[in-house]
């Protein structure tokens, strides 16, 4: 037997969890900041929430059926940074879908409020602020665990 047989849902990747960079989530101190809602429940409020992961790559991963990768795992490559993230290979009932390794995304900006936000994966992907809030890594060191952030303010 295979090794699709054995384990139909799998993942491929140098190291499993989150990359490595910086992880945004609205401030939950003042919900009104971002939201108006007291939840996460994106079932009744697709896209919005108290406290959300902002994905810097919102775009669904889709395997050739067309299901698209859960959102548990979906946010592998959620993080800003500098470094490139890995290659990484998604298995759903042993068919396999290839992320190829992308580009460093350093910025986060909420000028376009849409801009994290994909119709096609409205559960797993947020609406952001629109306060022309922005967060450049400038600097990072040990693979992206360690980062040098500039924080600018519309205004």
């Amino acid at each position: 037997m295979g090794h699709e047989q054995q384990s139909p849902n799998l993942v491929q990747a140098p190291a499993q969890g989150v990359e490595p960079g910086l992880t945004m989530t609205p401030p939950a101190v003042d919900p009104e900041v971002w939201y108006s809602y007291n939840d996460n429940n994106t079932i009744t409020h697709p896209g919005a929430g108290l406290v959300l992961p902002v994905d810097a790559r919102p775009t669904p991963i889709k395997f050739p059926s067309g299901a698209l990768l859960g959102n548990r795992r979906q946010p592998f490559d959620a993080t800003f940074g500098q470094e490139a993230t890995d290659a990484v290979t998604f298995h759903l009932n042993g068919v396999p879908v290839t992320v190829p390794s992308s580009a460093g995304i350093p910025t986060f900006d909420d000028t376009d409020p849409n801009r994290y936000w994909s119709s096609g994966n409205p559960r797993g992907s947020v609406k952001v602020a629109g306060t022309g809030t922005s967060m450049t890594v400038t600097n990072s060191r040990d693979g992206g665990n360690e980062l040098q952030v500039h924080v600018a303010f519309a205004g």
